[in-house]
This record gives structure tokens, sequence and C-alpha cells, in this order.
């Protein structure tokens, strides 16, 4: 690297980012991180699975499924339908495909730089031409993620709906009361669900931690993709922090969408074989269901 700096040539060349590092140097800070991601990782699933099988625990005692999971007695357990609202607007839908053509792409070529030799790569990118192809669909897919991001930030506050959307995602004490509320219902058969407002708090916590893990993701990319600017101005222990920060948070964010999110959009008996609303903009739930504002 002919534009590398001085701080570069201070730090090992070619270390391996995920493997634990001699003592000396930087190696600590990248041994300190991944010990850090592993620990958050493993409490991100230790809240999320215990709390979303409750949720199924509760639902299987009750009788589900229904048919379009709606009881079939309306005085049974005072459920009964309503007609459907509006959930997600067409401006909406169209950033959710964005995000979700490109989240998957991310990860599928994001995966496959990491893991070269795996089955799921070589399928589509094997060899050296494979590769080179493999990195630039990775970096068209970024810059289209984070130009979904710029756009989602300005739609959040220039538009009225935007501006409506924000303020209701904006997490408060009765996410907190909600949260103890359905676990007391889920859990020990104790009264009734929350009644939750236009979004739950298992949306908040997804939608935040989307925010966050964007922002992470961008930064970190940007040092890797702009490396001949990365080499002239930072040092290399933290080039090699960005890179392990890139990859623990993608296999986070991974975990959590297949956890999270494919649960309340999918898997949750009350909106199995999905929540439509990502195409149809609107869904319509038992009044009184756990599920009913997740989409």
């Amino acid at each position: 690297h002919k534009k590398a700096g001085e701080l570069v040539s201070r730090g090992k060349i070619h270390a391996d980012m995920t493997q634990a590092q001699p003592a000396g140097s930087y190696g600590w800070i990248l041994d300190v991180t991944k010990k850090v991601y592993i620990v958050l990782i493993l409490l991100t699933m230790g809240f999320m699975l215990p709390h979303n099988l409750a949720d199924l625990y509760r639902k299987a005692v009750s009788g589900w499924p229904r048919p379009f999971g709606i009881s079939t007695d309306p005085k049974e357990r005072g459920w009964h339908s309503h007609p459907a609202e509006e959930r997600m607007t067409l401006n909406e839908r169209y950033q959710h495909a964005l995000l979700l053509i490109t989240f998957i792409g991310l990860a599928y070529t994001g995966f496959g730089h990491r893991y070269p030799d795996s089955l799921f790569n070589t399928v589509f990118f094997a060899g050296t031409e494979g590769g080179a192809l493999r990195t630039l669909l990775h970096r068209v897919l970024a810059a289209l993620f984070m130009a979904l991001a710029v756009y989602h930030a300005v739609w959040l506050v220039g538009l009225r709906k935007g501006r409506e959307r924000l303020l209701a995602l904006l997490p408060g004490l009765n996410d907190v009361r909600d949260f103890f509320h359905l676990q007391k219902y889920n859990i020990f058969h104790n009264g009734e669900p929350p009644a939750f407002g236009h979004y739950t708090y298992m949306e908040k916590i997804e939608y935040w931690a989307l925010i966050w893990g964007s922002v992470v993701m961008a930064v970190t990319g940007c040092v890797v993709w702009f490396r001949e600017l990365s080499l002239q101005y930072l040092p290399k222990w933290l080039i090699d922090l960005c890179l392990l920060i890139h990859f623990m948070e993608a296999i986070l964010a991974c975990i959590s969408i297949l956890v999270w999110h494919f649960y309340w959009t999918v898997f949750d008996p009350a909106v199995y074989p999905m929540n439509w609303a990502w195409l149809t903009g609107k869904v319509a739930r038992p009044e009184n269901d756990t599920s009913k504002h997740v989409g």
C-alpha cells in the first residue's frame, strides 16, 4: 500500500482479527472487543429466545392456532375481529423492500468474503472473478443501504408522516410497563394482554437496534472501503478494530433478525404464514391479540 502512513507500519500486518492476539501493542483491544460482542450476543439471545418462547407457550395453551388467528367464539377470552388498519404506507413499504434486499445481499456477500471457500459462497462467487464480483456487489449494496439510511433520516424529520412515526417509536415508561404486563399474561396466565399503541415495545427494540447497527456497520465498513484514506490517517489497531466490529455486528444483526423479526412477522401463530402488512400495508388482527401491532 503505497499511501500507508507511519501509524499503519507500527501495527502487525495481516493479523486475524477474530483470533486471540498476542500480548503487547493493541492485541488486548481486539481481544476485549471480541469477548464483549460474544457476551452481547449471548445476552441478546438470552432475552429474545425466552421472551418469544413465553409468547408461543401462551398461545399454545390458549388454543392457537385459530382460523385466521381469530377465535371462533366471540365471547372466548374477549377476542373479536376488527377492520383492517393501515400499518405501513406505500413509502414505508418501498423503504422496507429496499432494506430487505440490501440487508440480505450484504449478509450473503459479507459472509462470503469472510468464508470464501464455503459452499454458499462458491455457488455464485467461485474463483478470482467471482470474488471480484462479490466485492463489487457488496459495495453497491452498501451504497444503496447508506442512501436508504440518509433518505429515511430525512423522511423522519422532513415529512409529517415520518415525524408521526418517529414520535410513535420513541421509547417510554409505558413500554416498560407493557413488557412486565405481557410477561405476567404469558407466563402466569394473569389478566389480559396490554393495550399497545401503534408500535409495541417489540417493534421499538428492533427499530432502534436497526438504527444503531446501521450506523456501526456504515462507519466501520467505510473504513475498509476507503482503505487508501484509512491507511494514511488511522493507526493499524483502529483499522483492525473496525474490521472486527463489522464482522461481529453482522453476526449479531443476522441472529436478531432470525430470532426476533422472523418470529413476530412469520412464525408467530397470530400472523403465520406471515404478516402481510409489508406487501398490502394493512393488517386485521384480533382486537386483544398481543401481536396485532407487530409488522
